[in-house]
């Protein structure tokens, strides 16, 4: 049976990939290693403060609100194959019961 790989399942791979690349970055850049050997006088310069605090937070929601909408799609996902799969939902079945008119009965 072939899998098919939803595009969410790509797209929330690729933003790990990259999370892990930026938070590399994060520290080996040479604006982020000046950050940290002096983040007071940092959180005064509006480019450092971005980089090292605002723009890092702003990822790591990011990633989680990505991975929270991943682990609903592939519920959601997993729910639709069930029902889509279960033989007893697809069909009906005829069951005469021998005083009455035939009842259709899911079963």
């Amino acid at each position: 049976m072939l899998h098919i790989i939803g595009p969410w399942r790509v797209e929330v791979g690729a933003l790990h990939l990259q999370f892990l690349l930026g938070v590399l970055l994060l520290f080996i850049s040479p604006l982020a290693l000046a950050t940290w050997g002096d983040m007071g006088t940092a959180m005064k310069v509006r480019p450092m403060r971005f980089f090292t605090m605002e723009h890092t937070t702003m990822m790591i929601v990011a990633m989680v609100v990505a991975q929270m909408g991943a682990i609903r799609a592939r519920k959601s996902q997993g729910r639709r194959s069930r029902r889509t799969h279960d033989p007893h939902l697809r069909r009906s079945v005829v069951r005469p019961d021998p005083g009455r008119h035939p009842v259709a009965v899911h079963g």
